[in-house]
């Protein structure tokens, strides 16, 4: 009988330590107060990796807290941390010319950096309808002394790595949102930083690719070190895989958000923003788009085992409204044929509304709208798209015409 006291004793000991152990280790509210220990206890639990780099360069004598001054929630600053402390990171042993491009499950691989040139150089053979976003800050007109230009490519891969693990960071908060019941705002966060770091995606592989074209026709010698440099290739080959991935996780994470909205009553609709209700956020889809577009072209080929290249080599065209007239029935659209696409997709907005918002998808170049109503003005716009097996790519909108029928 003492025995066996003794062992329900030791059992009951054991639980009470188990779930003492549980509890340190659960998240914290979403109101919780901004501390080291606490952002340490939200990626513990959802994000390792992040945890990883922060509690590194926290080890270091950095004050990771700097990153979540003006924050209201702990959240707030998980993807700008995260970002910014990988830099540390990447640069500890920058005084050996390599930087530490972290793969994740605490491990990095070490890049010796070859010969470059700045990458500012190159920067005006972007053509202006792909100086997005990042253009200007990172390449067209960077600061002095700013890694992304003074360092090359291996400045932009950098970069390219750093937005990569703070969507990462922020990706995985999607469970801790969800169980939280995050408002509509939280979602509008949450999806703003993701698509801004899927742009960087398209952005920063972009420029690297450019600046390998340029530099195998200007500085040949600089071109065959940086395609010779193993460890450069193989750290660029898994941080690319791993970041398309996250964006494809990403884009489905935009349907599934909108069905958890849907059923609370929320209407949503995603195009170039994400509405919730009346309220929308930028994804600057237009601007993806083009850029991945512009990866598929052959002169990018297999440059880094580039895996949007295409050897198509016709690329989606644009399309403009060339009529808009009253019918019998309603009101008839045609358009310009736009070179490589598969079909178009008719936008409209009535007078009155903010935004525009898909009524058709046609394979033809004309469509009769017959819903409209009489002494209403009604605005249209066509987008061409394309499509490769399962994967649509949408061109740019065409320029509004409008109507009062």
């Amino acid at each position: 009988m003492r025995k066996k006291l003794i062992s329900l004793i030791s059992l009951w000991m054991v639980l009470f330590l188990l779930a003492g152990q549980s509890v340190l280790a659960a998240a914290p509210r979403v109101d919780a107060s901004i501390t080291e220990e606490n952002i340490f206890a939200l990626l513990d639990a959802y994000d390792k990796d992040g945890a990883y780099i922060l509690r590194t360069m926290s080890q270091k004598g950095d004050s990771i807290l700097s990153w979540w001054q003006g924050c209201n929630l702990i959240v707030d600053g998980v993807n700008t941390g995260v970002h910014e402390e990988f830099h540390g990171y990447s640069f500890l042993n920058l005084a050996q010319n390599v930087e530490n491009i972290y793969i994740g499950n605490q491990k990095h691989i070490g890049v010796r950096m070859t010969k470059v040139f700045p990458t500012k150089i190159m920067s005006t053979t972007i053509p202006s309808n792909l100086r997005t976003l990042r253009w200007s800050t990172y390449v067209g007109n960077p600061i002095p002394n700013l890694g992304s230009n003074d360092l090359g490519i291996y400045g932009l891969f950098n970069e390219f790595t750093a937005y990569y693990w703070g969507m990462h960071a922020q990706m995985s908060l999607y469970d801790y949102y969800k169980s939280n019941h995050a408002s509509t705002d939280y979602w509008q966060q949450f999806i703003s930083m993701c698509a801004n770091d899927r742009l960087a995606y398209a952005e920063f592989k972009y420029y690297m690719l450019q600046y390998l074209v340029y530099a195998k026709e200007h500085y040949r010698s600089v071109y065959n070190e940086i395609i010779g440099n193993k460890s450069f290739v193989m750290a660029y080959q898994v941080i690319e895989k791993q970041f398309a991935a996250l964006i494809a996780k990403f884009e489905k994470r935009m349907q599934d958000i909108r069905t958890l909205l849907e059923k609370d009553g929320y209407s949503v609709e995603i195009d170039e923003y994400y509405y919730i209700g009346e309220y929308g956020t930028g994804i600057f889809q237009r601007d993806y788009d083009n850029l991945m577009n512009q990866l598929k072209k052959p002169v990018y080929g297999n440059i880094l085992g580039n895996s949007a290249a295409s050897s198509d080599k016709t690329s989606l065209g644009t399309t403009s409204i060339t009529s808009l007239s009253k019918v019998k029935k309603g009101v008839k659209l045609k358009w310009k044929k736009a070179s490589g696409a598969k079909g178009y997709y008719v936008y409209r907005k009535k007078a009155g509304e903010k935004k525009y918002k898909k009524v058709k998808t046609i394979s033809g170049t004309s469509w009769t709208d017959k819903s409209v109503k009489k002494g209403k003005k009604y605005s249209y716009k066509i987008i061409p798209y394309a499509k490769t097996g399962t994967t649509i790519t949408k061109g740019k909108f065409s320029a509004a015409k409008s109507l009062r029928v």
